[in-house]
């Protein structure tokens, strides 16, 4: 099962909230992410001194010394969501900026970013808590856990149509900070490998039971490695590849020679058939690991780029339109986004791009009737 995550991050100072843009920009070391990639990422403000900028101007002057100054709002998925790389992951991060507006108001939202340049792309957006009186108001927003579970319940309903859902509720699954969640995208999971030699049979010869014992030792491993393979797609595959294959490697090579005693004795020829054998059957293993590693990565690649492409377009044709007519595309777009169908959002923006003319006979959205037919 594929889930919608949401965390946030509690900022009270103006150090906290520079640390965290640093991370965000990339304007210090960030272990967890490709540098060959970060041109990848997108911003709403250019700048982390601009967003700095703008939660200061949006504070009230008058507040609380421990006052929270900004949510820190990190939004993702599931890292083996079958829509990451395609129009899904468009309309994920779509759905996720427009559900973040709508519960706080585009002018309190003083920056927001996409980091594509690790594993699993996410979303971070810094938030000043303003309510509904204008006053500065963190536990409005997440003060108890009732507001908490709501929100995370609001926010998987927003994305369910993309196939994402909220984790249990009410369940005692420890909450994992910002902090927590990039703790374990730098640390990957330990696993063991444990492997039983099989019992020589009465007259065996030694040869035989060398090659009985090599099959049954690659035999018992395959299976965690496959597990562990697993474990890294989770995980920063750029960075810690490496790290864990030689990890693993140390580990199966350690486990494998207490069984290498049985050829004790062997002819030389009965030796190096034996170790043929598990040489060919470690280089199918890798062969196939990483065969399908090359397939995913291509099929990432040109998912993403498909993507890409059909965002920069929509944008462009967007930044065209005047305001007024900005205004009725926007809420052509949110009334057909709550139907939860994202191929029909696609449809009515191709619909749009391609007929531009139908934007004048939309109503607008301050006229409009509430069951009116939008039908384009």
């Amino acid at each position: 099962m594929n889930y919608a995550i949401l965390r946030t991050a509690k900022l009270k100072t103006m150090g906290n909230i520079g640390g965290s843009l640093a991370h965000n920009y990339r304007t210090i070391d960030t272990p967890n992410a490709d540098p060959n990639r970060s041109s990848e990422n997108e911003h709403t403000v250019a700048t982390p001194e601009a967003v700095k900028q703008a939660i200061q101007d949006l504070l009230p002057e008058k507040r609380r010394s421990d006052a929270v100054l900004c949510i820190e709002y990190l939004i993702t998925a599931s890292p083996d969501w079958e829509g990451w790389g395609t129009d899904k992951e468009y309309d994920f991060f779509e759905q996720a900026g427009q559900w973040l507006i709508d519960k706080h108001g585009k002018e309190n939202i003083a920056g927001m970013s996409l980091h594509r340049d690790e594993t699993t792309p996410h979303l971070v957006a810094y938030v000043v808590p303003i309510d509904q009186k204008g006053k500065l108001n963190c536990k409005e927003f997440l003060g108890g856990r009732a507001k908490l579970n709501k929100m995370q319940t609001d926010f998987a309903n927003t994305v369910a149509d993309l196939g994402l859902t909220r984790g249990k509720e009410g369940s005692k699954a420890k909450h994992t900070s910002i902090k927590e969640y990039y703790h374990d995208i730098n640390n990957a999971r330990n696993f063991s490998i444990k492997a039983e030699p099989p019992k020589p049979e009465l007259l065996e010869s030694k040869a035989s039971y060398g090659e009985k014992v090599t099959s049954a030792v690659i035999n018992q491993v395959e299976p965690t490695v496959k597990a562990a393979q697993s474990i890294l797609n989770d995980y920063e595959r750029a960075k810690l590849d490496k790290k864990i294959a030689e990890s693993s490697y140390e580990d199966l090579k350690k486990h494998v020679e207490p069984y290498l005693v049985a050829t004790k004795g062997l002819t030389e020829d009965e030796i190096k058939r034996i170790n043929e054998l598990i040489q060919l059957e470690s280089r199918k293993i890798a062969v196939e690991r990483e065969e399908s590693k090359k397939a995913m990565e291509l099929s990432e690649a040109s998912q993403r780029s498909v993507t890409t492409e059909y965002r920069d377009k929509w944008n462009s044709f967007y930044k065209t339109l005047p305001r007024s007519k900005r205004v009725k595309v926007d809420w052509a777009l949110k009334v057909t986004r709550n139907t939860k169908d994202h191929e029909a959002v696609r449809a009515v923006k191709n619909k749009l791009m391609k007929e531009p003319e139908i934007i004048d006979r939309l109503p607008h959205p301050k006229v409009q009737d509430k069951d009116q037919d939008i039908s384009i």
